[in-house]
Protein backbone atom coordinates (compact mmCIF):
# COMPACT_ATOMS: atom_id res chain seq x y z
CA UNK A 1 0.00 0.00 0.00
CA UNK A 2 0.98 3.44 -0.08
CA UNK A 3 0.53 6.37 2.19
CA UNK A 4 0.82 9.56 0.98
CA UNK A 5 -1.51 12.88 1.06
CA UNK A 6 -3.50 13.49 -2.02
CA UNK A 7 -2.33 16.81 -3.94
CA UNK A 8 -5.33 18.86 -2.90
CA UNK A 9 -4.52 21.82 -0.80
CA UNK A 10 -6.70 24.30 0.91
CA UNK A 11 -7.68 27.66 -0.50
CA UNK A 12 -7.75 30.06 1.86
CA UNK A 13 -9.24 33.54 1.80
CA UNK A 14 -7.76 35.66 4.58
CA UNK A 15 -8.52 38.85 6.17
CA UNK A 16 -6.55 41.10 8.77
CA UNK A 17 -7.50 43.50 10.97
CA UNK A 18 -4.64 45.45 12.57
CA UNK A 19 -4.08 48.99 14.69
CA UNK A 20 -1.37 50.04 12.95
CA UNK A 21 -2.47 50.85 9.29
CA UNK A 22 0.63 53.58 8.91
CA UNK A 23 3.09 50.44 9.03
CA UNK A 24 1.21 48.58 6.26
CA UNK A 25 1.00 52.10 4.52
CA UNK A 26 4.20 53.36 4.80
CA UNK A 27 5.68 49.41 3.51
CA UNK A 28 3.19 49.67 0.79
CA UNK A 29 4.58 52.98 -0.50
CA UNK A 30 8.19 51.62 -0.04
CA UNK A 31 7.86 49.00 -2.15
CA UNK A 32 5.77 51.14 -4.97
CA UNK A 33 9.06 53.21 -5.27
CA UNK A 34 11.17 50.34 -5.47
CA UNK A 35 9.51 48.66 -7.54
CA UNK A 36 9.23 51.86 -10.20
CA UNK A 37 12.99 52.46 -9.41
CA UNK A 38 14.01 48.67 -10.11
CA UNK A 39 15.56 48.26 -6.79
CA UNK A 40 15.68 45.23 -4.99
CA UNK A 41 15.03 45.52 -0.73
CA UNK A 42 18.47 44.63 0.71
CA UNK A 43 17.61 41.09 2.30
CA UNK A 44 18.74 40.81 6.17
CA UNK A 45 19.12 36.94 7.41
CA UNK A 46 20.64 36.19 10.68
CA UNK A 47 21.73 32.63 9.78
CA UNK A 48 25.68 33.11 10.80
CA UNK A 49 24.47 34.56 14.05
CA UNK A 50 24.89 37.89 13.20
CA UNK A 51 23.12 40.44 10.78
CA UNK A 52 23.94 40.11 7.20
CA UNK A 53 22.79 40.99 3.13
CA UNK A 54 21.99 37.70 2.33
CA UNK A 55 23.95 38.30 -1.11
CA UNK A 56 26.99 38.83 1.08
CA UNK A 57 26.34 35.41 2.91
CA UNK A 58 27.99 32.73 1.48
CA UNK A 59 25.87 29.98 2.30
CA UNK A 60 23.15 28.34 -0.14
CA UNK A 61 20.15 29.95 1.52
CA UNK A 62 16.18 30.33 1.17
CA UNK A 63 14.97 33.28 3.29
CA UNK A 64 11.48 33.90 3.39
CA UNK A 65 10.19 37.15 5.39
CA UNK A 66 6.45 37.52 7.28
CA UNK A 67 4.58 39.14 4.37
CA UNK A 68 6.08 36.39 2.09
CA UNK A 69 5.06 33.50 4.13
CA UNK A 70 1.45 35.31 4.38
CA UNK A 71 1.47 35.06 0.75
CA UNK A 72 2.69 31.58 0.28
CA UNK A 73 -0.08 30.90 2.82
CA UNK A 74 2.51 29.26 5.00
CA UNK A 75 1.40 27.21 8.51
CA UNK A 76 3.80 24.96 9.47
CA UNK A 77 7.57 24.57 7.13
CA UNK A 78 6.30 21.70 4.92
CA UNK A 79 4.12 24.92 3.12
CA UNK A 80 7.61 25.85 1.90
CA UNK A 81 8.71 23.05 -0.36
CA UNK A 82 7.36 24.76 -3.37
CA UNK A 83 9.38 27.81 -2.55
CA UNK A 84 12.84 26.09 -1.93
CA UNK A 85 15.10 24.56 -4.41
CA UNK A 86 16.89 21.37 -3.36
CA UNK A 87 14.45 20.10 -0.55
CA UNK A 88 11.30 18.23 0.09
CA UNK A 89 9.13 19.00 3.26
CA UNK A 90 6.68 16.77 3.93
CA UNK A 91 4.77 14.32 6.17
CA UNK A 92 6.25 10.99 7.99
CA UNK A 93 5.03 8.15 5.95
CA UNK A 94 1.95 6.89 7.65
CA UNK A 95 1.26 10.78 9.68
CA UNK A 96 0.76 14.03 8.89
CA UNK A 97 2.69 15.88 12.05
CA UNK A 98 6.08 14.26 11.85
CA UNK A 99 8.20 15.63 9.61
CA UNK A 100 10.62 14.50 6.68
CA UNK A 101 12.65 17.02 5.45
CA UNK A 102 15.74 16.27 2.71
CA UNK A 103 17.81 18.87 1.72
CA UNK A 104 19.98 17.33 -1.54
CA UNK A 105 18.85 13.91 -1.15
CA UNK A 106 20.07 14.19 1.97
CA UNK A 107 16.88 12.95 5.09
CA UNK A 108 15.64 10.79 7.27
CA UNK A 109 12.26 8.92 6.24
CA UNK A 110 11.58 6.77 9.63
CA UNK A 111 10.13 9.20 12.03
CA UNK A 112 10.64 6.83 15.00
CA UNK A 113 11.89 8.33 18.13
CA UNK A 114 15.03 6.04 18.53
CA UNK A 115 16.09 8.31 15.10
CA UNK A 116 17.61 11.50 14.64
CA UNK A 117 17.14 14.42 11.26
CA UNK A 118 19.64 14.93 8.89
CA UNK A 119 18.08 18.55 8.42
CA UNK A 120 17.72 20.26 11.85
CA UNK A 121 14.64 22.40 12.91
CA UNK A 122 15.68 25.01 15.19
CA UNK A 123 13.24 27.75 16.34
CA UNK A 124 14.73 30.66 17.96
CA UNK A 125 17.88 29.19 17.95
CA UNK A 126 16.68 26.33 19.85
CA UNK A 127 17.20 22.40 18.22
CA UNK A 128 14.10 20.65 17.93
CA UNK A 129 15.33 16.85 18.33
CA UNK A 130 12.84 14.92 16.50
CA UNK A 131 10.86 14.42 13.11
CA UNK A 132 8.26 12.83 14.55
CA UNK A 133 5.79 16.04 15.75
CA UNK A 134 8.39 17.97 13.92
CA UNK A 135 5.17 20.08 11.76
CA UNK A 136 3.40 21.90 14.60
CA UNK A 137 2.09 25.42 14.11
CA UNK A 138 3.82 28.27 15.54
CA UNK A 139 2.16 31.78 16.12
CA UNK A 140 4.05 35.26 14.93
CA UNK A 141 6.78 33.81 12.60
CA UNK A 142 8.67 37.12 11.69
CA UNK A 143 11.30 35.05 9.01
CA UNK A 144 12.30 31.65 8.00
CA UNK A 145 15.33 31.10 6.50
CA UNK A 146 16.33 27.44 4.71
CA UNK A 147 20.13 26.92 4.65
CA UNK A 148 21.13 23.68 2.39
CA UNK A 149 24.66 21.58 3.51
CA UNK A 150 25.98 21.09 7.10
CA UNK A 151 26.19 23.26 9.57
CA UNK A 152 27.85 22.03 12.23
CA UNK A 153 30.38 25.15 12.78
CA UNK A 154 27.22 27.75 13.15
CA UNK A 155 24.58 25.91 14.98
CA UNK A 156 24.55 23.67 18.26
CA UNK A 157 23.53 20.26 17.43
CA UNK A 158 25.17 18.82 14.20
CA UNK A 159 23.23 18.47 11.19
CA UNK A 160 24.00 16.80 7.37
CA UNK A 161 21.84 18.14 5.45
CA UNK A 162 21.13 21.22 6.42
CA UNK A 163 19.06 23.72 8.81
CA UNK A 164 15.63 25.33 8.68
CA UNK A 165 16.06 28.62 11.00
CA UNK A 166 12.49 30.15 11.99
CA UNK A 167 12.33 33.13 14.18
CA UNK A 168 9.56 34.58 15.80
CA UNK A 169 8.44 38.13 16.39
CA UNK A 170 9.88 39.69 19.00
CA UNK A 171 7.14 42.06 20.82
CA UNK A 172 7.24 45.98 20.11
CA UNK A 173 7.40 48.72 22.27
CA UNK A 174 4.20 50.09 21.47
CA UNK A 175 0.58 48.22 22.29
CA UNK A 176 -1.09 47.38 19.46
CA UNK A 177 -3.48 44.72 18.15
CA UNK A 178 -4.42 42.39 15.14
CA UNK A 179 -6.51 39.88 14.65
CA UNK A 180 -6.83 37.54 10.96
CA UNK A 181 -9.12 35.12 9.92
CA UNK A 182 -9.47 32.90 6.36
CA UNK A 183 -12.19 30.55 5.26
CA UNK A 184 -11.46 27.77 2.60
CA UNK A 185 -12.51 24.90 0.67
CA UNK A 186 -12.68 21.54 2.37
CA UNK A 187 -14.23 23.41 5.22
CA UNK A 188 -10.81 24.95 6.03
CA UNK A 189 -11.29 27.85 8.90
CA UNK A 190 -8.69 29.84 10.84
CA UNK A 191 -8.43 32.08 13.44
CA UNK A 192 -5.92 33.89 14.91
CA UNK A 193 -5.23 36.57 17.49
CA UNK A 194 -2.03 38.92 18.29
CA UNK A 195 -1.51 41.83 21.40
CA UNK A 196 1.11 43.46 22.14
CA UNK A 197 1.01 45.45 25.52
CA UNK A 198 3.59 47.78 24.77
CA UNK A 199 6.97 48.93 27.10
CA UNK A 200 6.44 48.84 30.67
CA UNK A 201 9.34 49.53 33.32
CA UNK A 202 12.21 47.15 32.16
CA UNK A 203 9.75 45.53 30.71
CA UNK A 204 10.66 46.19 26.92
CA UNK A 205 7.60 44.87 25.09
CA UNK A 206 5.28 41.50 25.82
CA UNK A 207 3.30 39.68 22.86
CA UNK A 208 0.81 37.32 23.53
CA UNK A 209 -0.52 35.42 20.53
CA UNK A 210 -2.99 32.23 19.44
CA UNK A 211 -3.96 30.68 16.44
CA UNK A 212 -6.44 28.35 15.56
CA UNK A 213 -6.56 26.10 12.32
CA UNK A 214 -9.50 23.43 11.56
CA UNK A 215 -10.14 21.72 8.32
CA UNK A 216 -12.30 18.61 6.90
CA UNK A 217 -10.47 15.55 5.45
CA UNK A 218 -9.40 14.81 1.80
CA UNK A 219 -10.36 11.49 1.72
CA UNK A 220 -14.09 9.57 3.30
CA UNK A 221 -13.45 6.50 5.18
CA UNK A 222 -16.43 4.22 4.51
CA UNK A 223 -17.98 0.72 5.33
CA UNK A 224 -16.93 -1.97 2.58
CA UNK A 225 -20.38 -3.85 3.54
CA UNK A 226 -18.45 -7.11 3.14
CA UNK A 227 -18.05 -10.05 5.54
CA UNK A 228 -15.88 -10.51 8.30
CA UNK A 229 -14.88 -6.73 8.51
CA UNK A 230 -13.74 -4.76 11.18
CA UNK A 231 -15.94 -1.89 12.20
CA UNK A 232 -14.04 1.28 10.75
CA UNK A 233 -13.52 4.22 13.60
CA UNK A 234 -13.34 7.24 11.32
CA UNK A 235 -15.40 9.32 9.15
CA UNK A 236 -12.52 10.96 7.26
CA UNK A 237 -8.91 10.53 6.26
CA UNK A 238 -5.98 13.88 6.92
CA UNK A 239 -8.81 15.91 8.95
CA UNK A 240 -7.23 18.50 10.58
CA UNK A 241 -7.58 20.66 14.29
CA UNK A 242 -5.03 22.01 15.58
CA UNK A 243 -4.37 25.39 18.29
CA UNK A 244 -1.23 27.23 18.87
CA UNK A 245 -0.08 29.86 21.66
CA UNK A 246 2.81 31.85 21.82
CA UNK A 247 3.87 34.01 24.94
CA UNK A 248 7.26 36.39 24.41
CA UNK A 249 8.63 38.85 26.75
CA UNK A 250 11.49 41.41 26.74
CA UNK A 251 13.13 43.04 29.41
CA UNK A 252 15.94 45.52 28.98
CA UNK A 253 17.96 44.86 32.14
CA UNK A 254 20.49 47.17 31.32
CA UNK A 255 22.16 49.70 29.21
CA UNK A 256 24.04 46.45 27.72
CA UNK A 257 22.00 43.19 28.68
CA UNK A 258 18.89 42.01 27.30
CA UNK A 259 16.90 39.26 28.54
CA UNK A 260 13.85 37.30 26.37
CA UNK A 261 11.46 34.53 27.58
CA UNK A 262 9.28 32.55 24.77
CA UNK A 263 6.61 29.77 25.73
CA UNK A 264 4.99 28.11 22.73
CA UNK A 265 2.77 25.43 22.88
CA UNK A 266 0.94 23.53 20.18
CA UNK A 267 -1.43 20.90 20.04
CA UNK A 268 -2.69 18.86 16.96
CA UNK A 269 -5.74 16.56 17.04
CA UNK A 270 -5.94 14.87 13.62
CA UNK A 271 -7.19 11.58 11.90
CA UNK A 272 -4.84 9.51 10.17
CA UNK A 273 -3.49 9.16 6.68
CA UNK A 274 -5.17 7.43 4.06
CA UNK A 275 -3.29 4.14 3.23
CA UNK A 276 -4.62 2.60 0.11
CA UNK A 277 -4.45 -0.79 -0.26
CA UNK A 278 -2.43 -1.75 -3.69
CA UNK A 279 -2.24 -5.73 -4.94
CA UNK A 280 1.00 -7.46 -5.98
CA UNK A 281 0.73 -9.17 -8.72
CA UNK A 282 3.16 -11.98 -10.01
CA UNK A 283 6.38 -10.49 -12.26
CA UNK A 284 9.89 -11.53 -12.72
CA UNK A 285 11.21 -9.17 -10.17
CA UNK A 286 13.83 -10.85 -7.33
CA UNK A 287 10.66 -10.75 -4.76
CA UNK A 288 8.89 -12.36 -7.18
CA UNK A 289 5.67 -9.48 -7.11
CA UNK A 290 5.22 -5.96 -8.01
CA UNK A 291 2.71 -3.21 -7.23
CA UNK A 292 -0.44 -3.04 -9.64
CA UNK A 293 -0.68 0.43 -10.85
CA UNK A 294 -3.65 1.31 -9.00
CA UNK A 295 -5.29 5.07 -9.61
CA UNK A 296 -5.33 6.91 -6.43
CA UNK A 297 -9.26 6.31 -5.05
CA UNK A 298 -11.42 9.08 -3.17
CA UNK A 299 -12.48 6.98 -0.14
CA UNK A 300 -11.20 4.17 1.70
CA UNK A 301 -12.50 1.15 4.05
CA UNK A 302 -9.78 1.15 6.76
CA UNK A 303 -10.46 -0.15 10.47
CA UNK A 304 -7.67 0.66 12.42
CA UNK A 305 -6.83 4.76 11.24
CA UNK A 306 -8.27 6.11 14.39
CA UNK A 307 -6.48 9.36 15.71
CA UNK A 308 -3.42 11.21 15.31
CA UNK A 309 -2.58 13.53 18.18
CA UNK A 310 0.61 15.83 19.00
CA UNK A 311 1.22 17.87 21.53
CA UNK A 312 4.23 19.88 21.37
CA UNK A 313 5.62 23.08 24.05
CA UNK A 314 8.60 24.67 24.82
CA UNK A 315 10.51 27.14 27.22
CA UNK A 316 13.57 29.15 26.03
CA UNK A 317 15.91 32.06 27.74
CA UNK A 318 17.78 33.91 25.63
CA UNK A 319 20.35 36.72 26.90
CA UNK A 320 22.39 38.76 25.73
CA UNK A 321 25.41 41.00 26.52
CA UNK A 322 26.71 43.62 24.67
CA UNK A 323 30.81 42.96 26.65
CA UNK A 324 31.92 45.92 23.63
CA UNK A 325 31.06 47.40 21.17
CA UNK A 326 32.70 44.79 19.00
CA UNK A 327 31.78 41.52 21.10
CA UNK A 328 28.62 39.86 22.24
CA UNK A 329 27.61 37.15 24.49
CA UNK A 330 24.75 35.41 23.90
CA UNK A 331 23.13 32.52 26.30
CA UNK A 332 20.14 30.05 25.01
CA UNK A 333 18.83 27.89 27.65
CA UNK A 334 15.71 25.85 26.20
CA UNK A 335 13.63 22.89 27.23
CA UNK A 336 11.47 21.30 25.03
CA UNK A 337 8.22 18.37 25.16
CA UNK A 338 6.79 16.44 22.96
CA UNK A 339 4.37 13.76 23.36
CA UNK A 340 2.52 11.79 20.37
CA UNK A 341 0.08 9.05 20.45
CA UNK A 342 -1.83 7.50 17.07
CA UNK A 343 -3.59 4.68 16.21
CA UNK A 344 -3.19 3.66 12.28
CA UNK A 345 -3.76 0.97 10.02
CA UNK A 346 -0.80 -0.48 7.50
CA UNK A 347 -2.92 -3.24 5.62
CA UNK A 348 -5.14 -0.45 3.77
CA UNK A 349 -8.30 -2.64 4.55
CA UNK A 350 -11.21 -3.07 6.61
CA UNK A 351 -9.88 -6.62 7.48
CA UNK A 352 -7.94 -7.20 10.88
CA UNK A 353 -4.25 -7.40 9.59
CA UNK A 354 -1.68 -5.12 10.67
CA UNK A 355 -2.53 -2.36 12.98
CA UNK A 356 -0.44 -0.65 15.41
CA UNK A 357 -0.49 2.20 18.17
CA UNK A 358 2.21 5.29 19.29
CA UNK A 359 2.37 6.54 22.43
CA UNK A 360 5.40 8.42 22.74
CA UNK A 361 6.93 10.35 25.55
CA UNK A 362 9.85 13.09 24.50
CA UNK A 363 12.06 15.67 26.53
CA UNK A 364 14.88 17.46 25.78
CA UNK A 365 17.10 20.28 27.36
CA UNK A 366 19.74 22.68 25.94
CA UNK A 367 22.28 25.03 26.76
CA UNK A 368 24.05 26.64 24.52
CA UNK A 369 26.97 30.11 25.01
CA UNK A 370 27.77 32.09 21.90
CA UNK A 371 30.55 34.55 21.57
CA UNK A 372 29.81 36.92 18.47
CA UNK A 373 32.79 39.36 17.62
CA UNK A 374 34.25 41.65 14.84
CA UNK A 375 38.14 42.95 14.48
CA UNK A 376 39.18 44.94 11.58
CA UNK A 377 40.14 42.21 9.84
CA UNK A 378 38.15 39.96 10.68
CA UNK A 379 34.40 38.61 11.91
CA UNK A 380 33.83 35.45 14.30
CA UNK A 381 31.31 32.99 16.08
CA UNK A 382 32.67 31.04 18.46
CA UNK A 383 29.89 28.40 20.52
CA UNK A 384 29.68 25.45 23.27
CA UNK A 385 26.74 23.28 23.42
CA UNK A 386 24.99 21.16 25.81
CA UNK A 387 22.12 18.68 25.17
CA UNK A 388 20.28 15.93 26.88
CA UNK A 389 17.21 14.16 25.72
CA UNK A 390 14.82 11.39 27.12
CA UNK A 391 12.78 9.46 24.72
CA UNK A 392 9.83 6.90 25.64
CA UNK A 393 7.67 5.10 23.13
CA UNK A 394 5.19 2.12 24.02
CA UNK A 395 4.36 0.56 19.96
CA UNK A 396 2.00 -2.38 20.39
CA UNK A 397 0.27 -3.79 17.23
CA UNK A 398 -1.83 -6.66 16.28
CA UNK A 399 -1.91 -9.26 13.42
CA UNK A 400 -5.45 -10.53 12.47
CA UNK A 401 -6.93 -8.72 15.26
CA UNK A 402 -6.01 -11.67 18.05
CA UNK A 403 -1.74 -11.66 18.03
CA UNK A 404 -0.61 -9.13 20.01
CA UNK A 405 2.68 -7.80 20.31
CA UNK A 406 3.33 -5.35 22.88
CA UNK A 407 6.74 -3.49 22.31
CA UNK A 408 8.45 -1.01 23.79
CA UNK A 409 11.90 1.18 23.39
CA UNK A 410 13.29 4.19 23.99
CA UNK A 411 16.63 5.96 24.28
CA UNK A 412 18.69 8.33 26.40
CA UNK A 413 21.01 10.61 24.40
CA UNK A 414 23.76 13.24 25.92
CA UNK A 415 25.44 15.39 23.70
CA UNK A 416 28.88 17.93 23.54
CA UNK A 417 29.77 20.48 21.15
CA UNK A 418 32.78 22.73 20.43
CA UNK A 419 32.29 25.11 17.65
CA UNK A 420 33.24 28.25 15.32
CA UNK A 421 34.27 29.55 12.70
CA UNK A 422 35.91 32.78 11.56
CA UNK A 423 35.63 35.26 8.67
CA UNK A 424 39.22 36.69 7.55
CA UNK A 425 38.89 40.21 4.88
CA UNK A 426 42.61 39.47 3.16
CA UNK A 427 41.40 41.78 0.45
CA UNK A 428 38.78 44.45 -0.20
CA UNK A 429 37.16 41.93 -2.03
CA UNK A 430 38.05 38.08 -0.98
CA UNK A 431 36.91 36.98 2.21
CA UNK A 432 38.45 33.67 3.63
CA UNK A 433 36.26 31.85 6.31
CA UNK A 434 37.58 29.13 8.09
CA UNK A 435 35.52 26.87 11.06
CA UNK A 436 35.74 23.64 12.59
CA UNK A 437 33.17 21.77 15.13
CA UNK A 438 34.36 18.89 17.90
CA UNK A 439 31.22 16.45 18.77
CA UNK A 440 31.07 13.75 21.74
CA UNK A 441 27.70 11.81 21.54
CA UNK A 442 26.71 9.46 24.26
CA UNK A 443 23.31 7.33 23.67
CA UNK A 444 21.38 4.21 25.79
CA UNK A 445 18.86 2.61 24.18
CA UNK A 446 16.67 -0.19 25.09
CA UNK A 447 13.65 -2.44 23.81
CA UNK A 448 10.91 -4.83 25.36
CA UNK A 449 9.62 -7.05 22.49
CA UNK A 450 7.16 -9.00 24.14
CA UNK A 451 4.42 -11.40 22.26
CA UNK A 452 6.57 -12.05 18.95
CA UNK A 453 6.94 -15.30 19.87
CA UNK A 454 3.25 -16.14 19.62
CA UNK A 455 2.88 -13.90 16.76
CA UNK A 456 5.44 -16.22 15.41
CA UNK A 457 7.47 -13.22 14.77
CA UNK A 458 10.61 -15.04 16.28
CA UNK A 459 11.36 -14.32 20.03
CA UNK A 460 10.62 -12.34 23.05
CA UNK A 461 13.53 -10.51 23.94
CA UNK A 462 14.87 -7.54 25.97
CA UNK A 463 18.02 -5.74 25.62
CA UNK A 464 19.73 -2.63 26.17
CA UNK A 465 22.86 -1.10 24.54
CA UNK A 466 25.35 2.10 25.05
CA UNK A 467 27.37 3.32 22.71
CA UNK A 468 29.88 6.63 22.75
CA UNK A 469 30.78 8.48 19.46
CA UNK A 470 32.68 11.73 18.59
CA UNK A 471 33.78 13.52 15.43
CA UNK A 472 36.18 16.71 14.34
CA UNK A 473 34.33 18.32 11.05
CA UNK A 474 36.26 20.86 9.34
CA UNK A 475 34.66 23.97 7.08
CA UNK A 476 36.03 26.45 4.71
CA UNK A 477 34.84 29.05 1.79
CA UNK A 478 36.53 31.34 -0.07
CA UNK A 479 34.15 34.55 -1.33
CA UNK A 480 34.79 36.87 -3.74
CA UNK A 481 32.67 40.24 -3.76
CA UNK A 482 32.68 41.08 -7.93
CA UNK A 483 30.28 44.06 -7.70
CA UNK A 484 27.75 45.22 -5.57
CA UNK A 485 24.72 42.75 -6.75
CA UNK A 486 27.24 39.93 -7.58
CA UNK A 487 28.79 37.34 -5.18
CA UNK A 488 31.01 34.02 -5.99
CA UNK A 489 31.85 31.55 -3.56
CA UNK A 490 33.23 28.15 -3.19
CA UNK A 491 32.49 25.91 0.47
CA UNK A 492 34.03 22.73 1.63
CA UNK A 493 32.32 21.22 4.75
CA UNK A 494 31.74 18.31 6.65
CA UNK A 495 28.67 17.04 8.26
CA UNK A 496 28.92 14.20 10.94
CA UNK A 497 25.65 12.31 12.57
CA UNK A 498 26.05 9.75 15.57
CA UNK A 499 25.01 6.17 15.65
CA UNK A 500 21.87 5.04 16.61
CA UNK A 501 19.94 2.18 17.54
CA UNK A 502 16.59 1.03 15.50
CA UNK A 503 13.82 0.50 18.47
CA UNK A 504 11.45 -0.65 16.10
CA UNK A 505 13.53 -3.82 14.59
Amino acid sequence: MGLFKKANLPLAIACIMGATPSLAEETTQTEQENKSNLVIEQVVVTAQKREQNLQDTPIAISAFYRDALDDLKVRDISDLTSSVPNAQIAPSPGGSTGATITIRGAGMINPAITWEPAVGIYVDGVFVAKNLGGLFDLAEIERMEVLRGPQGTLYGKNTTGGAINVITRKPTQEAGAKVKFGVGNYGLFETGVSLDTGEVGVVSGMNIAAMRRSRDGFYDNEDSGAPFTAPIQVDEFNKQDSEAFRLAVGFDLSETVELSYVFDWSKQDNTPAYGQYEPGVPASTPSGFETAKTDRLEEGSLDGAVYERSRTDGHAVNITWDMTDNLTLKSITAKRGMKFDDSNDYDGTQFAGFNTERHVDFDQASQEFQLVGETDVMNFVAGIFYFDESADAINPFELGGALNVDNQYGVDATSYALYGQADFNVADVITLTVGARYTEEEKDAYVSHVGAAAAGLGVDYQAEANETWDNFAPMFVASWFVADDLTLYGKVAKGWKAGGFNGEA
